[in-house]
């Protein structure tokens, strides 16, 4: 039997504006924690209980699936007292750097400027780990999933940076 998997989500603290990319968000992500419930031993996110975090607090809440914030500091006034166990850091790399250590799964959603930022930091440190660990951007995070196919398939996305960013259409596609 394969050992029980952490994921890491990385997802948008506002609300998705558009309500059909909202609503295909929710269900992916409750039929994808449905379906792996037995494969993951818990969930690490933003800590945030606010737009695309609240979809994932809420799903892992409703298939019994453990979830645990991280955040930092500066923001520890708006993330604690919300009903997550959150652990806070110093700063973002110190933040980062935890979730690549612990996480053997990273899956990109819909999120901003911020989210990017996370995704290609958690990739630095997958690589000076020198792990095979994996992310997953989603085709709802429209616009970087977008970008990630247009770089790769002109090989400015290549070796290992290509072998840890990966675009996927579906959730349904990730293997646990």
């Amino acid at each position: 039997m394969n050992q029980k998997q952490i994921v890491a989500f990385f997802a948008g603290s506002q609300d998705i504006q558009d309500e059909a990319v909202r609503e295909k968000t929710k269900t992916e992500v409750e039929a994808f924690l449905e379906a792996n419930k037995d494969q993951i031993s818990k969930i690490i996110y933003g800590g945030w209980v606010y737009g695309v975090m609240w979809i994932i607090l809420e799903a892992s809440k409703k298939v019994g699936i453990t979830i645990e914030g991280y955040s930092i500091e500066r923001y520890r006034k708006y993330d604690e007292g919300k009903g997550v166990d959150i652990t806070f850091f110093a700063d973002d790399y110190e933040r980062l750097k935890e979730f690549t250590k612990n996480a053997d799964v990273f899956v990109a959603l819909p999120g901003w400027l911020g989210t990017i930022k996370e995704i290609l930091g958690v990739k630095d440190h997958i690589l000076e780990g020198n792990t095979q660990k994996q992310i997953f951007v989603s085709s709802l995070f429209q616009a970087f999933y977008a970008m990630i196919q247009e770089l790769t398939q002109s090989q400015m996305i290549y070796g290992k940076d290509a072998e840890v960013l990966n675009s996927v259409w579906s959730l349904e596609t990730i293997r646990i």
